[in-house]
């Protein structure tokens, strides 16, 4: 642990120039922030490391990306209080229909997430509006093509402040071995897909501190550990091409919390995985996101989730997606997938059929689970075999626990294999799965579904020849005689029954179910 509360070093007092004292301080230099949280440290830039810095406050220091903006004025007619400001217009057409919730298109309110600048009255961040006329309470519109910005609210005695530097920290592979601890990182106009703190060098940690308010997502790249990461807008973590990382012993909460970010195919939620080894995901509480708690995405191998704690996410709990061996024991996982409609729903053409004629139902029903296995598992005997998903307590869920198989094609970071849901263990878990009022889609199951046809052999061989195994596991369900269970119908194909057929079609040996 390299930073602890009796730390020495550069005192970094407020309203010092912070980037310049950082960039100009030498290799394995410590440095003491002594400001408190009602004086920020405003920087414009992402800051410069060096290998084996530290930056440490036990003071609760803040650094923000915002700038406090003065002298409103009232327009004549609409009410409205502008100030010119010019900000840079971003978007990225390769990620635009991605990004946008359905409620805000049937109101015309397309792309806000495009738009990286947030505003804050009073520390409270506004919601964006992309219609002048339907600016509300709360909201604030930006018109890029006279540079002006907008705000519903009198702002008269009150702070406002515009976020406008897009990183805290930008680390490159050369700048190793840095800590962060016990600061507050704030306000900064990241990108989509991009982060508040970005690093790319080896033993980054980042401990005990405050990840928040950030246009997309709060960290990426890094040990984190003991930290509160909340009210990003996008996620609060991702990793890409990472080895080893330890992630414990943190808050995820209230990602994606207004909502600008698709909740469940995209990426969106807590935190989100792809190419990494070897991680692991301990003792985290993980709720309230709009989007998936624990998400492992895209040609991870060896990663371990255990003793967290997943609630109340919109999405899944845990999804392990197009990916290989992974361990998953001991976490609780409760109330997930049951968040706003934009969950499952995807823009269609007008005269699509269904729901309000705009909206057709896509994708899979079993994507909202608990814990998800989604097209992913290891050929037997190999390094990247077996998933084992064992001592969960999985409770009220959209769905309980689910092993999906779609036609996904080949893997890209090992192009040899397909993605296949193979060689999955689910044993010794306790699994609560009931009928709910309002649920999305009205399966509320567990067990497996191949709705698509694999890429190799049959529906058949999924149920009964890939190495899938479902057993001693005790499910609690609203009458042992309801529909909550899914596997094979005894032929090429799959579907749902009670837990009498379930067993009987040769899942789940050794398991229990009895009613709540």
């Amino acid at each position: 642990m390299r930073a602890a509360n009796n730390m020495s070093g550069t005192v970094v007092g407020a309203g010092a120039d912070l980037y310049s004292i950082i960039d100009a301080g030498a290799v394995g230099e410590t440095f003491v922030l002594t400001a408190s949280p009602a004086q920020p440290y405003r920087i414009t830039m992402p800051l410069s490391f060096k290998s084996g810095q530290t930056l440490f406050s036990k003071s609760g220091s803040v650094i923000k990306g915002s700038r406090i903006v003065n002298g409103w004025t009232q327009e004549s007619g609409t009410g409205y209080w502008y100030k010119d400001i010019a900000l840079s217009d971003y978007s990225n057409p390769s990620v635009q229909s991605n990004m946008t919730g359905y409620a805000y298109k049937i109101s015309g309110e397309v792309d806000q997430a495009q738009k990286l600048q947030d505003t804050f009255l009073d520390g409270t961040q506004l919601k964006r509006y992309m219609i002048k006329s339907n600016l509300a309470t709360g909201g604030f519109y930006h018109d890029f093509s006279i540079g002006r910005t907008y705000l519903y609210d009198d702002p008269t005695g009150r702070v406002v402040e515009v976020s406008t530097a897009t990183e805290a920290i930008h680390a490159y592979n050369t700048v190793t071995d840095c800590t962060l601890s016990g600061i507050t990182f704030q306000h900064f106009a990241s990108t989509p897909q991009m982060s508040a703190i970005y690093i790319e060098g080896n033993g980054w940690e980042i401990k005990n501190c405050d990840v928040s308010y950030n246009h997309s997502i709060g960290i990426k790249f890094a040990f984190v550990t003991g930290g509160h990461v909340h009210h990003n807008g996008q996620m609060g973590m991702g990793q890409f091409k990472s080895s080893g990382t330890l992630i414990e012993y943190n808050e995820f909460a209230y990602q994606n919390f207004i909502g600008d970010y698709y909740a469940l195919d995209w990426e969106s939620g807590s935190i989100k995985y792809a190419v990494s080894q070897n991680s692991i995901f301990r003792g985290n509480h993980c709720h309230h996101n709009s989007g998936v708690g624990l998400w492992a995405d895209i040609d991870n191998v060896g990663l371990t989730f255990e003793n967290n704690t997943i609630e109340d996410n919109e999405s899944c709990g845990i999804r392990h997606e197009i990916s290989f061996g992974a361990v998953i024991w001991n976490n609780t996982v409760r109330r997930n997938g049951y968040g706003a409609t934009n969950g499952v729903w995807r823009t269609k053409d007008p005269s699509a059929a269904g729901q309000g004629d705009y909206f057709a139902r896509t994708g899979s029903p079993f994507m909202t689970s608990g814990i998800n296995i989604n097209c992913s598992g290891g050929v037997a005997g190999d390094s990247m075999a077996t998933i084992e998903v064992y001592d969960n307590t999985v409770e009220y869920n959209q769905n309980g626990i689910f092993l999906q198989q779609r036609n996904r094609g080949t893997s890209v970071e090992y192009p040899a294999r397909f993605y296949l849901t193979q060689n999955v263990k689910v044993h010794d878990n306790h699994v609560t799965v009931t009928a709910r009022t309002g649920d999305q889609w009205g399966d509320n199951v567990s067990g497996l579904g191949a709705y698509e046809e694999p890429p190799a052999g049959t529906r058949r061989d999924f149920f009964y020849n890939w190495g899938n195994v479902l057993q001693n596991n005790t499910y609690y369900v609203d009458n042992v005689s309801a529909v909550r269970f899914s596997g094979s119908d005894g032929a090429a194909g799959w579907s749902r029954y009670n837990f009498s057929t379930h067993q009987s079609r040769g899942f789940d040996a050794g398991s229990i179910c009895l009613n709540v």
